[in-house]
C-alpha cells in the first residue's frame, strides 16, 4: 500500500515484480484484498484496476472500498464502550507510576485503551498490578492484574497521533466476568433498541 486519497477516493498500491501477475490485475474486474496489519485479518473487495505514476514510478490504483471487513483476533466478545459514558481503566506501571486511560472497547478477556501520549516505560508482554475500574451505575469496582498485549499507533479522526493499548485481563474473577458480561449485554440492547 502506497497511498489513501480520501479527496479523490483512490487506494494507490506498489505493483508486482512479475509482468505476468499484473496483466492478470489489470485484466480481473473484481478484485480482494487480504492483509494482517498488527496480526489483525483485514479484508476488502474493490472493482477493476487502473495504471498510475505514484512518486515517479508505476502503481495501481483502485477506488476506495465502501466498507472493510476487520475480523476480531480474540476469542471473545468485544464492543466499543459509549463514548458518552467512557469506562476509566486505572493501573500501576512496573516502575510504579499511576496509569490511568480511558478505554475504547472491552470483553470479558480485556480492555483496549486510547492514549494520547506516547506510553513511556512500558511494552507488550509487561504485566500491571492493581488494575481497577468501574461499570456505569455499579457501586463496586472490579479489582485485577493485566498483561499489556499490544501497544499500537493510529492517527485518530481529528488527526491527532494516539496509542490503543491491549490489555489481558489476568486474575479476573468468574463473578467479574459475569458482571462485565451483563454490562456487555445491556450495551447491546440499548444500542439495538437505538437502531
Amino acid at each position: 500500500l502506497l497511498d489513501a486519497q480520501p479527496g479523490r477516493e483512490l487506494l494507490i498500491f506498489d505493483c508486482s515484480g512479475s509482468a505476468e501477475i499484473n496483466r492478470h490485475l489489470l485484466q480481473s474486474s473484481r478484485n480482494v484484498f487480504v492483509g494482517r496489519p498488527g496480526g489483525i485479518h483485514v479484508q476488502f473487495t474493490t472493482g477493476r484496476v487502473s495504471e498510475m505514476i505514484h512518486g515517479g514510478s508505476k502503481a495501481f490504483s483502485v477506488a476506495l472500498p465502501p466498507f472493510v471487513m476487520r475480523l476480531q483476533r480474540r476469542d471473545t466478545f468485544r464492543i466499543e464502550t459509549p463514548r458518552g459514558k467512557p469506562l476509566q481503566f486505572f493501573g500501576r506501571l512496573p516502575d510504579g507510576r499511576l496509569l490511568s486511560l480511558p478505554a475504547h472497547d472491552i470483553s470479558v478477556s480485556g480492555l483496549g485503551t486510547t492514549s494520547t501520549e506516547m506510553p513511556i516505560g512500558f511494552s507488550a508482554g509487561d504485566r500491571l498490578e492493581n488494575c481497577h475500574f468501574a461499570l456505569p451505575e455499579d457501586p463496586h469496582e472490579l479489582f485485577f492484574s493485566a498483561t499489556i498485549r499490544h501497544v499500537t499507533p493510529l492517527v485518530g479522526r481529528t488527526g491527532q497521533q494516539q496509542w490503543r493499548i491491549g490489555l489481558h485481563f489476568e486474575n479476573m474473577p468468574a463473578v467479574e466476568e459475569n458482571r462485565i458480561q451483563r454490562y456487555i449485554a445491556k450495551v447491546e440492547h440499548e444500542r439495538r433498541e437505538l437502531s
